[in-house]
């Protein structure tokens, strides 16, 4: 076999190994590529749910002080009362009344 026809194989032997290498690279940063797509889906997703989270927990927050609010009106109508005398109904004159 001649010197150049020798070289010749040897050469498309290493041009079809880089080729391979070349595909094999290609394949893993589509996989690499695919998968970074997911996480970023992944991510925007946990980010949504957080979001919804802290727009229930501030519904709930103000809730919360509304509620407060109501039962501390509630309270400032209240105490006057504790410190009122009631009579007991054997005290009341129920001929005042009819």
């Amino acid at each position: 076999m001649p010197l150049d026809l020798y070289l010749s194989q040897i050469n498309k032997k290493a041009a079809k190994r880089a080729i391979e290498s070349s595909q094999a690279t290609l394949q893993l940063f589509q996989v690499t590529t695919k998968s970074s797509n997911e996480a970023l889906k992944s991510s925007k997703a946990a980010i949504t749910a957080a979001q919804t989270a802290l727009k229930s927990s501030e519904s709930a927050m103000s809730l919360a002080l509304a509620a407060s609010d109501l039962l501390h009106n509630i309270l400032s109508l209240v105490e006057p009362l504790k410190t009122s005398q009631f009579l007991e109904p054997d005290q009341v004159d129920l001929a005042t009344f009819f």
